[in-house]
């Protein structure tokens, strides 16, 4: 089971960096928890192919966890979703 387990999270993360990378983004660093599937040595490898540093964070640690699940909540709605602006029309100072 470990093993679905962490071929699941390898396979994500490479899909992952390649739409990011697609788009101009090049992944640095990748921050998990500690599960073990982001341990297993098919995701560290996954890190070396990509040239990424992959950055764990502590356990039991508000401070760390709460940046992470803070970015978890932030990025949905600031990067996945189009923001729509409606541009002034003609008399608005447009």
């Amino acid at each position: 089971m470990q093993d679905k387990v962490a071929a699941t999270a390898t396979g994500f993360l490479l899909r992952a960096s390649d739409w990011l990378n697609r788009r101009g983004v090049m992944v640095q660093w990748v921050m998990t928890g500690n599960g073990s599937h982001y341990v297993y040595d098919l995701f560290l490898k996954a890190c070396q192919f990509l040239e990424a540093r992959h950055v764990r964070t502590r356990p039991y640690t508000p401070r760390t966890n709460g940046k992470a699940e803070q970015f978890i909540q932030t990025s949905p709605k600031e990067l996945a979703y189009k923001n729509t602006y409606e541009t002034p029309g003609k008399g608005q100072g447009g």
